[in-house]
């Protein structure tokens, strides 16, 4: 249904943070990050291991174009997130606090974040930060804009089904197999689960390894990043091994 598009996306966000850094390359996986909350609020880990690839980048080459990349993508996320929220939803998008879809809680703590991201980036352009700097800066805005969203809505700290009434969550909840973590059950879908995350792994890391090529090593270590996050999040919820298998995909060949 929703996950071909949100696989599509995924692969989008990818391209870009792979290619040479630009504030240009930033706007538009932001753009495609959110897009992918506004299908569901399943992509949320996905865009937040994006903006960790990106943040990651910046703290340790210290480059600007890395940094702008990071900044434009913060800001596009915040801007086109309300957007989309506004023009799918209404009013109410922007205004009721649901715990299992994008809503106010999650807009609050990105808007947080993409204000804060580009107050770090307006200080940084007039004296660059030192790696140290550059941590607990980012570090700080990820706590301010967690802490935003448990203001707004404590409850969703329980994750985005914890007020599930606990008769759904043991008639239904338990029962929907692709929420689950894989190894809820061992048999022919776990191996077939498993096995590419595995093996994409092994391909990527020996890749990575054994090219001298500054460049090429950067690629495939991204590409590393972005697959061990998407692997350990399709261990724990079955259905997001769609895009983890498909960045396992150059491992893999």
């Amino acid at each position: 249904d929703h996950h071909n598009v949100q696989i599509l996306l995924s692969g989008v966000m990818l391209l870009l943070t792979m290619q040479t850094p630009t504030a240009r390359r930033g706007v538009l996986a932001g753009l495609a990050a959110a897009a992918h909350l506004a299908i569901s609020l399943e992509g949320l880990p996905g865009v937040v291991l994006f903006a960790a690839i990106m943040a990651f980048e910046w703290i340790v080459t210290s480059r600007a174009a890395a940094r702008d990349r990071f900044v434009a993508y913060m800001g596009s996320l915040a801007y086109c997130a309300i957007l989309l929220q506004f023009v799918t939803r209404g009013p109410d998008g922007i205004l009721q606090r649901w715990c299992d879809g994008l809503s106010q809680p999650y807009l609050a703590a990105i808007a947080v974040a993409g204000i804060g991201c580009a107050a770090i980036g307006w200080f940084d352009r007039r004296r660059p930060f030192s790696m140290p700097m550059r941590v607990g800066a980012i570090g700080g805005v990820a706590l301010l804009a967690g802490g935003a969203m448990l203001a707004i809505a404590p409850q969703c700290a329980r994750g985005p089904f914890g007020t599930l009434d606990p008769l759904v969550v043991q008639y239904w909840y338990r029962n929907v197999r692709e929420g689950l973590p894989v190894w809820n059950r061992i048999d022919a879908l776990f191996a077939f689960a498993v096995a590419p995350l595995a093996i994409g792994l092994v391909g990527t890391v020996g890749a990575w390894w054994s090219t001298r090529h500054a460049e090429l090593r950067r690629l495939w270590l991204i590409l590393l990043a972005a697959q061990t996050g998407t692997s350990v999040l399709a261990l724990l919820v079955l259905r997001t091994g769609s895009t983890a298998h498909l960045f396992a995909l150059p491992g893999l060949a």
